[in-house]
């Protein structure tokens, strides 16, 4: 089941790692170089056009969806398989992204690393976790009693 956040938006770096890495010895790039790099970024921000924000599953995770690859790409932003291991990437509506892999790789990419964020007022996950409890439970609530509702 995808869930919807209108908050939620894809990036991608202008210019690749390799790039910096791939200097000869002599020329390596200092630290400052490659913050410099990894600030530049293009932003796909939630177009509103579906609620295909972000999918959690036992076996994947995917940011967002629907097709608008003329090649019949997945229509997933990015998707993460295979036991976290490897993942796509293609144009999706969602954030009217391009791939965010490069055009080299055909859209496939091997994980190296997963940062996951979420921006919360609380100071403990505990705390956090039981104010989710709570919304959901009255979300629920509400579905099944319409009628209570003044």
């Amino acid at each position: 089941k995808y869930e919807r956040s209108g908050q939620s938006f894809l990036w991608k770096m202008k210019s690749s790692r390799s790039s910096v890495g791939s200097m000869v010895p002599d020329e390596k790039a200092s630290m400052e170089e490659h913050a410099n790099i990894e600030e530049d970024i293009e932003v796909f921000q939630w177009t509103g056009e579906n609620d295909f924000c972000q999918l959690f599953d036992h076996d994947k995770i995917a940011v967002g969806g629907g097709a608008t690859d003329a090649d019949g790409g997945d229509g997933f932003g990015f998707i993460i398989g295979d036991a976290l291991e490897r993942g796509s990437s293609c144009p999706c509506e969602t954030y009217n992204n391009p791939c965010l892999v490069s055009d080299t790789e055909g859209g496939q990419f091997t994980v190296a690393n997963i940062e996951v964020w979420a921006l919360t007022p609380f100071l403990f996950e505990a705390d956090a976790e039981r104010s989710e409890r709570s919304i959901k439970c009255r979300e629920q609530n509400v579905l099944q009693n319409p009628a209570s509702q003044s």
